[in-house]
This record gives structure tokens, sequence and C-alpha cells, in this order.
């Protein structure tokens, strides 16, 4: 009776032992392709912006559609291969995914300059940085050259513009953007007076 039992669970277990894994492979797959994307594309090479809902949803489909072609009873044949795979692709799923999660979710609390749109500038000129995480125009951090707090003259998510007062120390200095959590993005600019410019056109730039 024992034995039968236990070849009919056995055989129950080789019937689910494939879906379930097929399931595990297809969320484990679905979580580093879409986490990669979000790093890569979103944070790092700032190609694209991070996907929607709708993008997502399609990717899995089209995920679930690639690999119901798959035969795994053929692929894995060894119980304790088997158990192996569910173990790993269970850590990558759940703990991997979980990890990144934090870590993409702190990047958001940064403020991320993408462009400058001069690297010098004058008393009074106004000079527009282009990036993101600089908070809502309801939420406006501040902008630092130096240790002189720039005048605002618009803030928004991707874009701040800040106008230059007279009493900045002249050469090169930090520019610093920080947002609502305090977090804060460096980067060099050149700062300079009306008596070492070189020719008019550089004021007119």
């Amino acid at each position: 009776m024992k034995s039968k039992t236990k070849k009919t669970i056995n055989k129950a277990w080789d019937r689910i032992f494939p879906e379930l894994l097929l399931s595990l492979t297809i969320i484990s797959f679905y979580l580093i392709t879409v986490d990669l994307y979000q790093y890569l594309f979103t944070e790092l090479w700032w190609k694209f912006d991070s996907l929607n809902y709708n993008y997502t949803t399609i990717y899995l489909i089209l995920l679930i559609l690639l690999f119901s072609f798959i035969d795994l009873r053929k692929l894995l044949t060894k119980k304790y291969l088997r158990q192996g795979m569910i173990a790993l692709l269970f850590v990558i799923t759940l703990i991997g995914h979980k990890f990144y999660t934090n870590f993409y979710n702190e990047l958001q609390t940064y403020p991320k300059i993408k462009s400058i749109s001069k690297d010098w500038g004058i008393p009074g000129s106004w000079v527009k940085v282009t990036g993101r995480n600089f908070g809502a125009a309801w939420q406006p951090g501040k902008v630092y050259l130096g240790e002189t707090e720039m005048t605002i003259k618009k803030w928004e998510d991707k874009e701040v513009i800040f106008e230059i007062p007279v009493y900045v120390m002249e050469g090169n200095q930090q520019l610093k953007i920080f947002n609502i959590f305090n977090k804060e993005q460096k980067q060099y600019f050149q700062f300079k007076t009306m008596f070492n410019l070189k020719s008019v056109d550089e004021v007119l730039k």
C-alpha cells in the first residue's frame, strides 16, 4: 500500500515539477531582464524612461509564450539537479530581486545631473540643468555654486534653472543640487567675472 502511494506521489510530482520549474524560470528571467533594463538603460546610460505597467505586462506574456515551447522533462532527469535548480531560482527570484529593488529605490532619492546648458557663467546669467529626481515644483530643493546659494528661477523634477548672483568667488566651483531629501549631486562649473572674459562674444553665449 505504501509503495503504491509513494509511486502515485512520485508520478504526480513528475507531472507538476516541470510546470513549477517553468513558472519559476519565467519569473526569474522576467525579473532579471527587467531589473537589468531599469539599471542599464534608465540609470546608467540614460537611454529610455522606466518601463511602465503596460510594457512589462506585454513582455511577461511574450516570455510565457516563448517558454511554453520548452520541454523541461527532457532537460532534467536527475532528482538532485531538480532540487538544486529550484533552490537557485528561488534565491534569484526572491532574495536577489528584493535586494535590487531596495537598491533601485534608494537611487531614486538622489538627484542626477544629465547636462548643464553651459560649463561656465557670469553674474546675472541663467543656467539650465537637466536630469531627474530633482523634485516636484512644489518641493523645490537648493542649488549651490561653491558655498553660495543660487537664485532658483524654475524647479521641476527633470529641469532646474537658476541665476548666478554677483557675490560668487571666481574660479572652478562645485555645482551642487540638493533635493527635498537633502541628497545631493555635484558637478564642477567654471565661474567667471566680467574682467576675465576674452571677448564680447563670450558674454553673448
